[in-house]
């Protein structure tokens, strides 16, 4: 989308056109993606890290846990506040505090420490999830689909290369590099979003307690909310399910790789996660409950030839690129079509959205390791498969109201 750059202006949740969106957007995208890398960066360093504070390897599991907690917390405490005030002061607000919150993880003498500073790190970049809503703000309706997708694939790519990056720093210049340069990056962030991004107008004057209030409401009232939640707990619960038991698999017979190819593994997820931008167009063209269709079925083919990739790391790449753009296109789809429920509670929508998906994807987690204790790969593959197919039996009915 080829537009001119002006001034940033107050812009108005029912606006329907801007004339600096292009520019506007890629500043949004690129903050989405670096903010939610810090929530991850964790998960490639977790026995480093352990052996540097001296953790109890029963300990070990509350380092990523105290990141994925904490933004888990900030998506359903902070992000609705979108909807009372001005996104760009809120975006700056917990900027802010995650760059001392880094700095804490960076310096920290001990395990309790640490932990602190990862809760904190956590809970203030939620803010990636006030970009989405923000995003499809300011986009005219006929581009929603493009604005949003063009942030979640930013969003996907800080997810699946915060892994590989944090594991390349930190073994040749120390983990605490790694949360050194994060606030620094985040520090120049916030520069850019100061600079470039508009304000944004409140949608309602409720007070916080009513605010929260309103999310059941919201739930009850929208059929397509409830179904765009339904299908990201299942599709997500199957993409972590995989991707919480790919390391194991490649430890074993006949890889013998090791984790560090497991990290690898993101980069080419990342590849497929470019299909986010062309999900968003297809659903501007299309209309976004149909290519939410064609995404699930797309997953679900996936996991077909990840269950061939015990045996063959050719069929595991060719999974792991056309399960992440499956993937990626629901979550662009099914995010697009709740947005467009009620342009003044979108942040609230957002948080609804995004909690359940979080919700599924810890649930495959946890399934996912009984799963394997139990048949193996095969075992996960077919519980991945059946998530899936639950998704796609759920978009076979009639369209909700």
């Amino acid at each position: 989308m080829q537009v001119r750059e002006t001034s940033p202006k107050v812009v108005s949740a029912n606006e329907n056109a801007l004339s600096d969106l292009s520019s506007v957007l890629w500043i949004m995208a690129f903050t989405a993606g670096a903010g939610i890398s810090n929530v991850f960066y964790v998960q490639s360093m977790v026995d480093v890290i352990g052996k540097s504070l001296a953790m109890s390897p029963a300990d070990l599991g509350l380092v990523p846990a105290s990141t994925i907690g904490g933004y888990s917390l900030g998506l359903f405490l902070l992000v609705p506040l979108g909807d009372r005030f001005d996104r760009k002061r809120l975006i700056l607000l917990q900027l802010g505090a995650v760059v001392a919150s880094l700095l804490v993880m960076a310096m920290a003498v001990n395990a309790m420490m640490f932990l602190i500073g990862g809760l904190a790190v956590g809970i203030s970049a939620s803010f990636t999830q006030q970009i989405p809503p923000f995003a499809s703000s300011l986009a005219p309706p006929a581009a929603r689909g493009r604005v949003v997708g063009t942030v979640v694939s930013a969003i996907m790519l800080g997810i699946l290369l915060a892994r590989t990056v944090s594991g390349l720093t930190s073994e040749f210049l120390g983990w605490r590099t790694v949360f050194f340069g994060a606030a620094a990056l985040m520090a120049v962030v916030a520069i850019l979003v100061y600079w470039r991004l508009p304000s944004s107008r409140r949608t309602t004057d409720l007070p916080y307690s009513r605010l929260m209030a309103s999310l059941w409401p919201l739930v009850r009232d929208h059929g397509v909310l409830r179904e765009a939640m339904l299908l990201q707990f299942l599709i997500f619960g199957a993409f972590n399910a995989f991707w919480a038991t790919l390391p194991t698999l490649l430890e074993g017979e006949p890889f013998h790789l090791g984790s560090a190819v497991a990290g690898a593994f993101g980069i080419i997820g990342a590849v497929g996660s470019m299909a986010a931008a062309l999900a968003g167009r297809l659903s501007d063209r299309f209309g976004p409950r149909r290519v939410a269709a064609l995404s699930a079925v797309t997953v679900l083919v996936s996991f077909g030839i990840l269950q061939l990739g015990q045996w063959s790391i050719v069929a595991l790449i060719i999974g792991v690129a056309t399960m992440d753009a499956g993937a990626q296109g629901s979550l662009v789809s099914n995010q697009t079509r709740s947005f467009a429920l009620n342009p003044l509670a979108q942040n609230r929508i957002n948080t609804l959205y995004t909690s359940s998906m979080f919700l599924g994807g810890a649930m495959g987690s946890a399934v996912s390791t009984i799963m394997w204790v139990w048949s193996g790969w095969t075992g996960v593959m077919g519980f991945c498969a059946i998530l899936v197919a639950l998704a796609c039996v759920v978009l076979a009915r009639r369209r909700p109201a």
